[in-house]
């Protein structure tokens, strides 16, 4: 296994050195390094630089709300499990954060879907209005390849997703 090696974020060379570590209360020993061309200081960024909490608190609750949990409920699960909570608009602001860092990652990559896709629709209502929420998914990878929302679920709505996934 090829490990990344570690550049300096402000001249990007590789020319650097061991430089200590530093001891954080959530984090535990987060290792230094010194840069022998510029003379700078730093700490390498693994996804979580400057978060105060554990990455496997914020990776649980980011996996607990995609799997159906509340904001709230996920900051009351956390609670059982750590000794310093959080609140629910901070697993909020993970969620937001973290979404964004890997939808770039997940655009670039190609969905391998087979040719058999299921069209389903689910019913909300939205300010008194009946609304329809129409998805695409993959009978055998069960990857959802389109979502879109409609006001009716006529046959014309259904024809728009199919035009949009050809």
């Amino acid at each position: 296994m090829e490990t990344k090696q570690t550049i300096c974020p402000h001249c990007k060379t590789e020319n650097i050195k061991k430089n200590g570590s530093r001891q954080t209360q959530n984090r535990g020993k987060i290792q230094r390094y010194q840069c022998k061309e510029c003379n700078k200081k730093f700490i390498q960024d693994n996804g979580f630089f400057r978060m105060r909490n554990h990455p496997k608190k914020i990776t649980a609750s980011i996996d607990l709300f995609f799997n159906g949990l509340s904001t709230r409920k996920v900051q009351a699960h956390l609670k059982a499990f750590f000794p310093h909570n959080c609140t629910n608009m901070t697993v909020y602001n993970w969620i937001i954060k973290y979404s964004k860092k890997i939808s770039k990652f997940s655009d670039g990559l190609e969905l391998k879907v087979g040719s058999e896709l299921q069209i389903d629709e689910q019913s909300y209502s939205r300010l008194g209005n009946q609304n329809w929420l129409i998805d695409s998914i993959d009978t055998k990878t069960r990857f959802v390849v389109a979502s879109s929302f409609h006001k009716s679920r006529g046959q014309e709505d259904k024809k728009k997703l199919k035009e949009f996934l050809n």
